[in-house]
């Protein structure tokens, strides 16, 4: 244990005063001494995933977000070890961000208040206020030519949050599929985004969102940053540079918005939200509005046996009534 408790040390130091590093390490650490493991060598991947149940149990990891955060430390910490090649990194498994989101579907978080879905006037609230925003700042050249700087970290926020949001609320993806969108899928003569064997037909203001954010990407930020980004590249890249804090930026900046806009003074207040929130919030309102779990599944990633169990749980207590098989063209036969 001395050499393990040794990395962690050096890890700390190297990252002296990250609150959320320091706390997390030493939870998976914790972990680790009752599982009994105390040789990095020894340590797998599953044994992350397993770590959050044990931490969820103990009411420590008890929302997703927090989870997520956890995640980030110690995807950090590994990255260290591969650094100084103290130990392999359990994460370098392609399919790790994939594994992660199926496993924590599965976990019944303690306090899962922050993945509470939003009501369609709060959906309503925050697109009008990002369309708002764009139609008294439209022209980011004026913004560079007075130099004000914080307008300017604004306006390129609100224009991948503007771009974020609407994607989620047509085609709620996991986060991994999220981000690892290429503008190579999308086709513009059809105005269609290709995921996996699917095409979805995206709406002329997505579509018209994607074209100009990377327009405004190869004009201001490629150029002027000596940075070079191509259709091969994916979202993640486009909108967050090459950063592993995608998941974590992207939730503060949704919460960030949250804050702006009840600081605007709207009449609807907007509680904190993320990625997951907004994920759950177009999932339920497919489902109630009758559209086919199979289109569902194909938009979010999840397995129709998934997405029956997790948001069609009142629909099982309900009666079947003729009228609900009224489609079947032999009903009237019998």
């Amino acid at each position: 244990m001395d050499t393990i408790k040794r990395y962690k040390e050096l890890f700390l130091s190297d990252n002296k005063g990250n609150i959320n590093y320091e706390k997390n390490i030493e939870d998976f650490f914790d972990y680790l001494k009752n599982i009994n493991i105390f040789d990095m060598h020894e340590i797998k991947f599953e044994n992350f995933l397993e770590s959050i149940s044990f931490l969820n149990d103990k009411n420590i990891i008890n929302r997703e977000n927090t989870a997520n955060r956890y995640l980030e430390a110690i995807k950090a910490f590994y990255k260290f070890l591969k650094r100084n090649e103290y130990a392999d990194d359990i994460f370098e498994r392609a399919t790790y961000q994939q594994n992660y989101e199926e496993y924590i579907e599965t976990i019944k978080f303690k306090n899962p208040i922050d993945n509470a879905e939003l009501k369609f006037e709060e959906i309503k609230m925050v697109l009008c206020f990002l369309d708002d925003y764009f139609l008294r700042f439209n022209n980011y050249d004026v913004l560079m030519n007075k130099n004000k700087k914080a307008e300017m970290n604004r306006y390129f926020k609100y224009l991948k949050l503007r771009l974020l949001i609407k994607i989620t609320l047509v085609a709620p993806f996991k986060k991994s599929i999220l981000s690892n969108i290429k503008f190579e899928q999308i086709f513009e003569k059809t105005r269609t985004l290709k995921i996996g064997e699917a095409r979805l037909e995206l709406t002329s203001s997505i579509f018209h969102n994607l074209i100009n954010y990377k327009v405004f990407v190869k004009k201001y930020i490629m150029s002027n940053n000596n940075i070079t980004i191509d259709e091969r590249d994916n979202l993640k890249t486009y909108v967050f540079g090459d950063t592993e804090d995608f998941y974590l930026m992207l939730n503060d900046y949704l919460n960030q918005l949250a804050s702006d806009i009840n600081k605007s003074g709207a009449k609807i207040k907007i509680p904190d939200f993320n990625h997951e929130t907004l994920r759950k919030t177009a999932i339920i309102m497919m489902v109630n509005s009758n559209i086919d779990i199979k289109v569902i599944s194909k938009l979010s990633g999840n397995d129709v046996s998934t997405l029956a169990q997790q948001y069609y749980r009142e629909d099982r207590k309900k009666t079947i009534t003729v009228k609900d098989l009224a489609e079947l063209d032999y009903l009237k036969y019998i």
